[in-house]
């Protein structure tokens, strides 16, 4: 019977030693159903490179009459329904059959580098003639690259179109037309780098040139990009700043037509834009606002703002203007495949049409803003007594939108409508900047102010 005991007692501390184990022990890991990775659902939403949030912050509740809906336009809603996917895709395959468009290479007449240069300026001589209403000039800046004792004579391709009002400054749109060259890759067709930039710049060319606008515009098709970006330094330094052109932003497309990333990773909506790194920068403001654009125009893209001007290593043409001190992004898609860049694999087959169409909309959309948009308010010193901020009223703004910055972040965390030229609201402290822009009767944003840091005054 003691025996009987004896086990009966060991049976019933093994059975609570194997209790407490599965108290404490991690629960086994739940096992998602598996499913096909969609072609248009990216499989990872946000990706490595996204714009990381921060946690919500409760603010003091907004005073009424104060919303945060985000601007809508009808028209730029038709604007943005003119790209032509499918006119993009043949510009593309017109410059692939161009083959290696190396700076370097000697002329010739039906390929490479002089060739794409004539295609091009073809392409904005129509623009300019099915448009006799719209004042626009056709012209190319040559500019040397010296390679040892060799010196090539290379060509900016440049459209301006006039625009009607000396205050809304200039806006360049640019993206380079040559290839790199590789001893051993001979054939470089350059589709996505750059014929996507390339591609989408014309697009949104015979778009804008149907009429004048506010801002004049500049589109700029740059050579040498590959070789130290020596087109981009010749155009910023000795045409733009030489001749004091009122530049107020300039928009660098490279890289836009391929939404698979790394290990086959699709970023179907979302796009980077790389900026000088500086958070307070006229640079990193371009880019905060196109992602704003980005959120009420484009709303099924997301622009995420990247803290650096470029990827590690790399350049663009936008770090040319920059460097001089203006506003310049670069939009590019949202994770590089290297396996795809600067070697005879970048051909057309990996350029997704749709993807290409609405990176080039919120370009569009952003363009839009900065052509035709009101001008920025001018903030007064915030009174932080009763925590009121008051700017300057814009002609033909009929409501403002006040944007909000957290402490480090990247973009603006919040939005503010507001129909007066002042605003009183408690919640102010939480934030650490503060930005105001206005907005037309059409539902169309401009450029924000200077930001202005809460408590410290003006962003210098």
């Amino acid at each position: 019977m003691r025996n009987w005991t004896k086990i009966l007692t060991v049976i019933i501390l093994l059975m609570l030693a194997t209790l407490a184990c599965n108290l404490t022990a991690d629960a086994p890991p739940t096992l998602a159903p598996r499913a096909p990775q969609s072609t248009l659902t990216p499989a990872n939403p946000f990706g490595p490179q996204a714009t990381i949030l921060p946690p919500p912050v409760t603010h003091a509740p907004l005073p009424q009459g104060y919303t945060t809906s985000l601007p809508s336009s009808p028209n730029i809603t038709v604007v943005l329904n003119q790209v032509d996917s499918q006119r993009m895709i043949s510009d593309i395959q017109a410059l692939v059959g161009f083959g290696n468009r190396y700076s370097l290479y000697e002329p010739a007449a039906n390929e490479g580098i002089f060739a794409a240069q004539q295609w091009i300026t073809s392409q904005l001589e129509a623009i300019q003639a099915t448009y006799p209403n719209t004042l626009i000039q056709v012209w190319s800046q040559s500019f040397p690259i010296v390679n040892g004792s060799q010196i090539v004579q290379n060509n900016n391709i440049v459209m301006v179109i006039n625009g009607t009002d000396a205050q809304a400054g200039v806006v360049a749109l640019g993206a380079h037309y040559d290839t790199i060259s590789v001893t051993n890759n001979p054939f470089q067709p350059g589709a996505n780098d750059n014929g996507s930039g390339v591609a989408a710049a014309l697009e949104i060319a015979r778009i804008m040139a149907q009429r004048p606008h506010r801002a004049t515009l500049v589109f700029v098709f740059f050579a040498g990009e590959e070789l130290q970006r020596n087109g981009s330094l010749s155009f910023a330094r000795d045409y733009i700043h030489s001749t004091r052109i009122p530049l107020v932003a300039t928009i660098n497309l490279d890289m836009i037509g391929n939404p698979t990333g790394l290990n086959g990773n699709r970023y179907d909506y979302q796009m980077r834009a790389y900026s000088a790194p500086e958070n307070d920068s006229e640079s990193r403001a371009l880019a905060r606002l196109t992602e704003m654009v980005a959120r009420g125009y484009v709303p099924n893209m997301v622009v995420n703002v990247m803290d650096s001007l470029d990827r590690q290593g790399r350049w663009g043409d936008h770090q040319s203007f920059s460097d001089l001190g203006y506003p310049a992004i670069r939009l590019i898609e949202q994770e590089d495949n290297l396996s795809l860049v600067h070697n005879p694999n970048d051909t057309l087959t990996n350029i997704d049409s749709n993807y290409l169409r609405r990176t080039t909309q919120v370009t569009l959309a952003t363009l839009q803003v900065l052509a035709d948009g009101p001008n920025p308010p001018t903030l007064r010193q915030m009174d932080t007594s009763t925590w009121t901020l008051e700017w300057s009223p814009v002609q033909n703004a009929v409501s403002y939108m006040v944007a909000l910055r957290s402490p480090g972040s990247l973009k603006y965390d919040m939005h503010i409508m507001v129909q007066d030229t002042r605003m009183s609201w408690a919640g102010f402290p939480g934030f650490e900047a503060v930005a105001v822009a206005a907005i037309d009767a059409n539902g169309l944003l401009g450029r924000f102010s200077q930001e202005q840091r809460i408590q410290t005054g003006p962003v210098e």
